[in-house]
């Protein structure tokens, strides 16, 4: 099987002509040894805060009932207000101003 040279190329110019020359540019032509060394920089990175990301998650119990937060709005509770959505709908709807005061007797009582 030959490579038809002449079919690339045109294929080339017609992809150019449609999207621009950057469509049909090696990814590689502009990437050098540094940018290299950023983007593996950037992974370990990323990893480190997965791994914390993994630890926090294990200790993602609701202080206020003691269960485990089982979905991203009990996340997004827990981050807001200290407590999972449950004990939202429990405690703090409509009481936002007095939660503080409740969410420490609480905690005194599960202590």
């Amino acid at each position: 099987m030959e490579t038809d040279y002449n079919k690339i190329a045109a294929l080339e110019k017609a992809i150019s002509e449609q999207y621009g020359q950057i469509a049909i540019v090696n990814p590689r032509s502009g990437w050098t040894r540094e940018q290299e060394a950023e983007f593996q920089k950037g992974i370990k990175k990323k990893t480190r805060s997965e791994e914390e990301t993994l630890i926090r998650e294990i200790e993602n119990v609701c202080p206020i009932c003691d269960s485990y937060l089982r979905n991203v709005q009990d996340d997004l509770y827990m981050t807001k207000f200290g407590c999972c959505q449950k004990c939202y709908v429990i405690h703090i709807e409509d009481r936002e101003s007095k939660w503080e005061e409740k969410k420490e007797r609480l905690l005194n009582k599960n202590a």
